[in-house]
Order: C-alpha cells, then structure tokens, then sequence
C-alpha cells in the first residue's frame, strides 16, 4: 500500500470502547472540518463490528448533523436494531463532545440469487488517458492558493482522475453531468468486502456535492457559496473491489432553495454497476457584504 492508504486504512481501525460503542480519528483533509466521506467509512466499519460475517451491507442512509472537529476523536454507537433470518439493521450515531454529529441506518444481508439487471456504463476513456488530480495539483500548484497547495499536492489514498476537470479557480459553467475514474492508491485486501466498502463509500463524497454548482459555474471554494453534505445514501449491488478502477459517473437533475441534488453510479472497469449514491447538499449563497457608509470629510 501507499503510505497515504496504509493511512487512511490505519484510521478506520476503530478503538473499542464496549457496549457496541467506538472510538475514530481523523486527520486534515484540508476542508476546515471533518470530511464527511471519513465520518461515513468508519460510522460503516463500526457498524460491521455487530453482524455476523455472513452479511454484507447492502445500503445506507445518512444525515450530516454538526461540522466535525478532525482534531477531536469520533465516538460511534451501534444500535442493533433487527438480525433476522437473512437482514440485520443497525443504527449508527456519530459524537464529539457530547454532540451528535451524524446518523446512519445501515441494512446487512445474507448473500442470496436472483434476477438482475443494470442500467449500462456511460462511454468514457481509459483510466490511463487522464491524470490525477494530484499531478494535475503539481503541475499548476503555482496558482493554487497556499492555504490549499499542500493538501492539493500530497499523495491520496483515493486515485481520482477526471475525464472532463472542472478549474475550482475559474469554474465554468457546464451541463451538471462528471465521469471520474478512482481507485484505492495501492493494494488491499480484496476479500475484505468490509474494508472494500468502506474506502467506496469514503470516496463516494469527494466532490459529489461540486456537481450541482456545474451549471452555475461555482465551487465549492469559491467565496460566495456556502458548502455542506446533508445526507447521503448508498446502494451495494455487487462485491467491490477498490484496488481496480471504477468510474464515478455523478449527474445532478436539480438544485433548488439552497440545495443541490446529486446521484451517482459505481461501475466497475468491465462495466458491472457495483454501487449507486445519492447526496443532497447545501448550496447557500452567501449574501453580498454591504457597503461601509460614506463619512463626511471635515472642511
């Protein structure tokens, strides 16, 4: 593995503290607050800690309550709602200093045959035709401004590269549709479908919620808007398997009332859907400062 996912990998190791409750860190991702797609893999692995091995999840549904603090740890409660013959649900609540700060329900299922179908894979390049955002960061990190340039340029856990990027200085607008190719940086274990849902699901929130500004050329960075998840869903329909590239196709059919709405399809390189993603997120514009009264000037 990359040092950055042995990393990440490291951290979503979770303490126990007993009573199906759990103890995460974090570090800085460069956002000012805890990253949202963190909080959702270890409130996941916290919960794979209550079912037998035999289930796997199959969804989840999420609400970002409060900003989190990266500098503070995260205590998770698992509450074990239903194990029935072939579905267990659990309750995830997320705390920082006796705050909660974010809720999942997650539903875990027996491995069972049946029909299937699937909407087909967008047409896009191969993975290897477009670099990453961290080289696309190095070879510009002159612009980028120097609160960010750090962050921006050092290596991920998570390999992103986009077919079509969007300049977070200077966005354009464009019709709200993304195609990314991501992967985990380096090797895991294929075989644990838990940890393997995990890194998916931290992916899953790297810049989601940017394609809702696309067709009113903004960004998440950009000093007029204000940015946050809300909630966020996703769907497993197939093993993943993070050490091969999936692409991240995002759409976003409406933003309205200070909120955008984004879903999202995991396809694996063969064009297998492995997962499906919803997000709602804020979207505020901020208003604009009003001006500083005029002073007489004395004669």
């Amino acid at each position: 593995m990359s040092k950055a996912l042995d990393a990440l990998v490291e951290l979503l190791e979770l303490k126990p503290l007993g009573d199906d409750q759990f103890e995460g860190r974090s570090r800085d991702y460069g956002q000012g607050n805890l990253y949202g797609g963190h909080v959702l893999a270890q409130a996941l692995k916290a919960a794979y800690q209550t079912v037998g091995e035999d289930r796997l999840c199959h969804s989840l549904h999420s609400y970002f309550i409060r900003p989190g603090d990266f500098t503070k740890p995260v205590t998770y409660v698992v509450d074990r709602l239903r194990d029935g013959r072939s579905l267990s649900t659990r309750q995830v609540n997320a705390y920082q200093k006796g705050k909660s700060i974010f809720c999942m329900n997650t539903s875990f299922a027996v491995d069972e045959p049946g029909y299937e179908h699937q909407k087909p894979m967008p047409r896009a390049g191969k993975p290897m035709r477009y670099i990453s955002e961290v080289e696309r960061a190095r070879r510009f990190k002159f612009l980028i401004p120097k609160k960010y340039r750090q962050i921006a340029t050092e290596d991920k856990p998570i390999t992103n590269r986009d077919i079509k990027p969007i300049n977070p200085l200077r966005p354009q607008k464009r019709k709200p549709i993304r195609n990314r190719w991501c992967k985990a940086n380096g090797q895991t274990n294929p075989q644990d479908q838990a940890l393997q849902q995990c890194l998916l699901a931290y992916a899953s929130d790297m810049g989601f919620i940017s394609t809702a500004m696309m067709p009113h050329g903004v960004h998440y960075i950009s000093p007029k808007i204000q940015v946050a998840s809300i909630d966020h869903s996703i769907w497993f329909h197939h093993p993943v398997d993070m050490n091969d590239w999936h692409l991240f196709h995002m759409t976003s059919p409406v933003a309205s009332k200070g909120k955008g709405l984004n879903f999202a399809h995991f396809y694996h390189k063969d064009g297998q859907l492995v997962a499906s993603c919803t997000q709602e997120g804020l979207m505020r514009v901020k208003p604009k400062p009003k001006p500083k009264p005029k002073t007489e000037s004395g004669a």
